[in-house]
């Protein structure tokens, strides 16, 4: 074989149900796994420098019959069907995406919260600062599709500990009955979304935030509808529509000074209405 086509790394993946690690998800499934390299890569090439890794592949439910007049999309007495490669690599991608549009916005926050706090004088102590990342993460694709046992995965870095759902991603609000120490991260992470909003001008933030030990993993971006097509199934675009309504500012969001997005709310709606009244005189006169 030339080097050319020479696999960078073996993949094993223990896929049988009892190796699994934790219950299926809403679209992916999680299983132990380890990789060998083929050959030594620079270490700014080899993101997977962790420990232990663990490997996702996705998933869908056949629609049950009699589903659609309850109004379940889907049931789990359906079972867990996988699909065809190339399909795989399509739903991978966005997930893939996902992990990197909240790096990249996880990092935003961070850049905004480190500016003001060398600003900030200091008698003015900050809040705890929780520092968080996202998970490394790449995606595995098999050199040979045609081989049935072959598929795309999402590998990722182990995460240890007890994981924990801070926010939900139909949702700008921490969880309830989440732990101090919990609720602290997630309230954070609700100013976080107002910080990507915010900077945004509206058009995106991340949610579903989940994880353990300052990693989170499975992170949604939500968006408009017009770029929901680029990231995944959980992106609810109704919740970027009502994030004003949604969003309760807390007390990072009053150190930090970011705009009151109540305030904007209301002022949107009264120029709506104000607009909707100048027309309406132009209309009778």
């Amino acid at each position: 074989m030339s080097k050319v086509n020479r696999p960078l790394v073996t993949l094993t993946v223990d896929c049988s149900s009892k190796a699994m690690l934790g219950p299926a998800g809403s679209f992916k499934t999680c299983h132990p796994a380890s990789y060998d390299l083929t050959e030594a890569l620079p270490a700014e090439e080899n993101i997977l420098q962790v420990e232990a890794i663990v490997a996702k592949r996705c998933f869908y439910r056949e629609t049950v019959q009699g589903a659609e007049k309850s109004g379940t999309p889907s049931s789990p007495s359906g079972g867990r069907k996988r699909l065809a490669i190339k399909d795989e690599l399509m739903k991978m991608l966005d997930e893939a995406n996902c992990l990197y549009w909240a790096t990249s916005l996880l990092a935003l926050v961070y850049n905004f919260v480190d500016d003001k706090l060398i600003r900030r004088p200091l008698d003015c102590p900050p809040p705890a600062i929780p520092r968080l990342r996202v998970v490394h993460a790449a995606l595995a694709i098999p050199q040979d599709s045609r081989e049935l046992r072959n598929a795309v995965y999402l590998l990722e870095e182990k995460i240890n500990g007890n994981f924990v759902k801070y926010i939900n991603n139909n949702s700008a609000a921490p969880r309830h009955k989440l732990a101090p120490p919990e609720l602290e991260i997630a309230t954070f992470l609700c100013f976080a979304q107002h910080t990507q909003y915010h900077f945004s001008q509206g058009l995106v933030f991340i949610s579903d935030f989940q994880g353990s030990g300052g990693i989170l993993t499975d992170c949604q971006v939500i968006t408009t509808k017009d770029f929901a097509d680029n990231f995944g199934e959980g992106n609810w675009t109704a919740t970027l529509d009502n994030f004003p309504l949604l969003h309760k500012c807390n007390q990072y969001c009053v150190y930090f000074g970011l705009p009151s997005l109540q305030t904007a709310s209301s002022a949107t709606k009264m120029r709506t209405s104000q607009e909707i009244d100048i027309m309406s005189s132009r209309v009778r006169g």
